[in-house]
């Protein structure tokens, strides 16, 4: 694996697949602490649902995709954030957890990231 971190929060991960293709995602972290309303939350959301539609985040590569990967200061707060975002056009591409599943050994390779289908999920796979 290699995981390249930029300015900004965000980071490219890289994996390959049994083929010896290779993969890579792109990711934008958001450290939530708590302090904004759900609102902004959502606001921002439909920012980043605006870089997907206007491919902005292919000014960081040749990506399709991205993932916005949210780490709250509680479980409670990530569990506000999915549902505050249920309806939302770019729910589909938030992930959120919160603080205390987050360590060396879970960020990337753990499923402690919860999707739009409240599904567990982890970064790379192995």
């Amino acid at each position: 694996y290699v995981i390249v971190l930029t300015p900004g929060g965000s980071f490219l991960g890289y994996r390959n697949y049994i083929n010896e293709k290779k993969y890579e995602m792109l990711y934008f972290l958001e450290i939530d602490r708590g302090t904004e309303r759900l609102q902004i939350i959502h606001d921002k959301v439909t920012g980043y649902k605006i870089y997907k539609d206007e491919k902005f985040h292919q000014n960081f590569g040749k990506f399709d995709d991205f993932l916005v990967l949210f780490q709250c200061n509680s479980k409670t707060r990530a569990e506000n954030i999915r549902k505050n975002l249920i309806d939302h056009d770019g729910a589909s591409f938030v992930w959120t957890t919160h603080h205390k599943a987050v360590d060396e050994n879970t960020l990337l390779k753990a499923p402690i990231w919860q999707d739009d289908q409240f599904n567990m999920c982890q970064v790379l796979k192995t």
